[in-house]
């Protein structure tokens, strides 16, 4: 769909649907922008065109479907490569696209933002103005459902892509156009030679459809296989950071006893460091790792550790006596951060120095026992300024720390990313994190489960998708006092939610063990298992099992499908469909089940209760506020 005119310099968009004849190619350099429209190209190869400006070889690759930008320093001093744009313009494209007819899938560059899908016109439930989406977009339009992707492809170059709606009027509610930003900000020697990532766009008659072609694309160019997926324990959210070996030892036993080999991994999270940047067991784990892992293991489990590989507490010698491991602000000035555990600086893995020191730490803890890895808060490093190595672009650097741990830890070791930009991390990581954290409040449930739809095309594309623990715990499901260590009590509130509104219910965990279940990814438990009712343990238990092939959404970019998604599962001897309210308000909806291509009236079952239901083809479903239904189908004999 993307071609490119070398009379002119111009990118054209050339689909059916989404045409544009006169988008922009620039160049943003520390002192000037270069202007491909302004440049003379000529024909370097086949679908390879050259020009050249005052600075820089500039060298467009068009490759199956693909547009790659070649960038050469042909001066005898660094340049500074900022950013890349390629823009289109509301009035260049014909048909012209109107805000109001679409809707946006705004893919955040790593979890911290929520990933949903909003009008475009409109600011999101999670944001207050255009988000910019990384690494892939999908603009969908309501009445025809025709759809435009464009994202990155690997292998990743050391700059982000980012995607924006351009409107052509304040008000957001007229015409729009697009923007595409790569993200370099490095320095580019004399004779050196930088590229964006390969960008492709994917034109087609449903959103659902241009996903599909597009985790397809991303599949066939890794070079690594997807690992089968975990299932485990973790012990951060019912525990935190006070987690001890005893309240470890409770809990496997009772994994042990309740679930047997169901669960493979026993994750320690945080809470067992000295501090952050000295990753070494604490008062609370007297026998050390080593023994810990030994003990896991006899238990017929795996061992994984939590590791936050770049956060170094400023109150440790290691800050104290190396003051040049640190990145730093513009200005020079250390860039410290304020986490829940006091101030952090953060390691530049730019320095050698430094990189040693990562192998150290990953290689012993490897040493120790440990055969799966979190690796949390490497995000963070991106509002840092200042680098050692200024020859590095931002998607590089993230990179460049799960390469170490990667080379540490061995392949045979899992390996997930809790918060790695993705571009930075994919062909790495065994998996991502895909939402935001989660705890046990309905707010955090509803927006979480938005994350888990945007994103459940990675799973088996990327490697395996972390959609953080399934919970269960409430009032109803466990007797316990304690749901949570003393936290603030606040209503919910408009933006990203942490904490806030009332904590969940029985009915509304079911929700988000169903959500889990749906999208077939990790399975890791989260709650002090030993202290869950029989409700609570019956709601695990027929979860716990992953799914072989991950669910389908069925209406993802409905005007309705962010508050009521369906999602629909092919089983071995059955389909499951599951049916979501994460509304407060009673849903009243005609079903249509075409797409299950069986003969109705059938029989359903309900996943929860095992009654009996029976369905026509086409019906109306009634669902409370904050629940879930599923209905399985059984296989014709």
């Amino acid at each position: 769909m993307l071609a490119f005119e070398e009379s002119s310099g111009a990118i054209k968009l050339t689909g059916s649907f989404f045409s544009s004849d006169n988008g922009t190619l620039s160049v943003k350099l520390a002192d000037t922008t270069c202007y491909a429209n302004r440049l003379h190209f000529t024909p370097c190869g086949d679908s390879k065109f050259k020009a050249t400006d005052r600075t820089i070889d500039l060298q467009v690759i068009l490759d199956d479907r693909m547009f790659i930008l070649n960038i050469k320093n042909i001066s005898g001093e660094t340049i500074r490569v900022d950013e890349v744009f390629f823009d289109f313009a509301p009035s260049t494209f014909n048909p012209p696209l109107q805000a109001r007819d679409y809707r946006q899938l705004i893919h955040s560059r790593d979890f911290e933002t929520v990933s949903h899908i909003k009008p475009v016109h409109l600011p999101g439930e999670f944001n207050d103005d255009d988000p910019e989406s990384g690494m892939m977009t999908v603009f969908s339009n309501d009445t025809t459902r025709h759809a435009l992707l464009i994202g990155t492809l690997p292998p990743y170059s050391d700059a982000f892509c980012y995607i924006s709606a351009r409107h052509e009027s304040l008000h957001k509610e007229g015409l729009f156009g697009l923007r595409i930003r790569f993200e370099f900000r490095r320095d580019l020697a004399p004779g050196m030679e930088l590229s964006t990532s390969p960008l492709v766009m994917i034109e087609g008659m449903r959103g659902g459809e241009t996903l599909e072609k597009y985790g397809q694309m991303v599949r066939n160019r890794l070079m690594r296989s997807p690992k089968p997926v975990v299932t485990g324990w973790n012990t951060w959210d019912y525990y935190a950071g006070a987690i001890t070996r005893r309240d470890m030892d409770e809990n496997i036993a009772t994994l042990k006893k309740v679930f047997g080999q169901k669960i493979k991994y026993i994750i320690l999270d945080e809470g067992w460091e000295c501090l952050w940047g000295v990753w070494q067991a604490n008062w609370k784990f007297p026998e050390g790792l080593e023994e810990l892992c030994r003990r896991i293991k006899a238990d017929g489990y795996i061992p994984g550790i939590w590791t936050a590989p770049l956060m170094v507490s400023y109150f440790t010698p290691l800050y104290r006596n190396h003051p040049d491991w640190f990145v730093s602000h513009a200005d020079g000035n250390v860039h410290l951060t304020t986490l829940s555990y006091g101030t952090m600086a953060q390691l530049d893995i730019t320095v050698p120095a430094v990189q040693d020191h990562l192998r150290r730490i990953y290689t012993t803890l490897k040493q120790n026992g440990f055969e799966y890895f979190k690796v949390d808060f490497t995000q963070m490093i991106m509002d840092a300024e200042r680098f050692h190595d200024t020859q590095i672009g931002r998607a590089k650097i993230v990179r460049k720390v799960f390469r170490i741990i990667r080379e540490s830890i061995g392949e045979e070791s899992y390996l997930l990313s809790c918060g790695g930009p993705f571009e930075s991390v994919i062909g790495i990581a065994d998996a991502c994190r895909i939402s935001t954290d989660i705890h046990n409040y309905w707010s955090m449930i509803a927006q979480n489960i938005r994350c888990f739809l945007s994103r459940l095309w990675m799973q088996g594309t990327i490697g395996n998708i972390d959609p953080d623990f399934l919970i269960v715990r409430s009032r109803e499901t466990t007797e316990d006092p304690m749901l949570n260590r003393r936290l603030p009590i606040r209503p919910r509130a408009k933006g990203k939610h942490w904490n806030d509104g009332a904590e969940m219910t029985a009915e509304e965990a079911k929700v988000l063990a169903l959500a889990v279940y749906l999208i077939g990814g990790e399975m890791i438990l989260g709650d002090a298992v030993g202290k869950l009712n029989a409700e609570g343990l019956a709601i695990l238990k027929k979860v716990i099992e992953p799914l072989a092939t991950p669910a389908r959404t069925m209406n993802l970019f409905d005007p309705r499908g962010q508050s009521y998604p369906i999602l629909w599962a092919k089983r071995e001897n059955d389909d499951l469909v599951g049916f979501f309210n994460l509304t407060d308000e009673m849903m009243m909806q005609q079903i249509d089940l075409a797409f299950l291509d069986r003969r109705f009236p059938a029989n359903a079952i309900d996943f929860w209760s095992g009654r009996i239901v029976s369905t026509d083809r086409c019906f109306q479903l009634s669902l409370p506020p904050r629940s879930a239904r599923g209905l399985i189908f059984p296989h014709a004999d």
